[in-house]
């Protein structure tokens, strides 16, 4: 009796599993980050009399943050107003009254590397193959004037810093 009842039980046990069906459900689960390119400078402190007439060696001008979550990096880019409108390779800094010709020439230092500027007054300042830390990277923007005897006046140039994704 032992063997029928088993043998009822596993004829019972095959007929069922070909019953048996299964489902499955597929779940995408996906999300966007946009592109960040951030760049922002401290104030430039004004220069005094003494350092226009006596010149400075790399004085700093601005600390500069870079920021940017490109994983293949960005690239920065630095421009004097005057020597562009100048088409020149010298950053400068002109008087604001009409009228007096002096000009006092100037060199830049950024994150402590000479900045050579081409004939439109710009030029690449950072070449980076990585995105940044997610506080961005810090670099210094120095200056040297040399001695001189500029006219009375006031003198300025505006330093611009484009951060630009790859």
């Amino acid at each position: 009796m032992k063997k029928q009842i088993t043998l009822a039980i596993a004829l019972f046990a095959s007929a069922t599993a070909g019953l048996a069906q299964s489902s499955s459900a597929t779940i995408i689960i996906s999300g966007s980050v946009a592109a960040q390119a951030a760049i922002t400078a401290t104030a430039a402190p004004a220069l005094t009399d003494t350092e226009l007439n006596s010149g400075v060696v790399d004085k700093q001008m601005s600390v500069v943050n870079e920021r940017s979550n490109r994983h293949i990096g960005y690239w920065v880019a630095l421009k004097s107003a005057n020597a562009a409108a100048a088409s020149s390779s010298q950053a400068r800094l002109n008087p604001i009254s009409a009228g007096n010709p002096d000009l006092i020439n100037y060199s830049i230092k950024y994150n402590g590397v000479a900045v050579t500027l081409d004939i439109a007054g710009q030029a690449t300042v950072t070449t980076s193959a990585v995105k940044t830390p997610i506080a961005g990277v810090n670099k210094n923007l120095t200056i040297t004037i040399g001695a001189g005897f500029p006219a009375a006046d006031t003198y300025s140039d505006t330093i611009t810093l484009t951060l630009t994704n790859n």
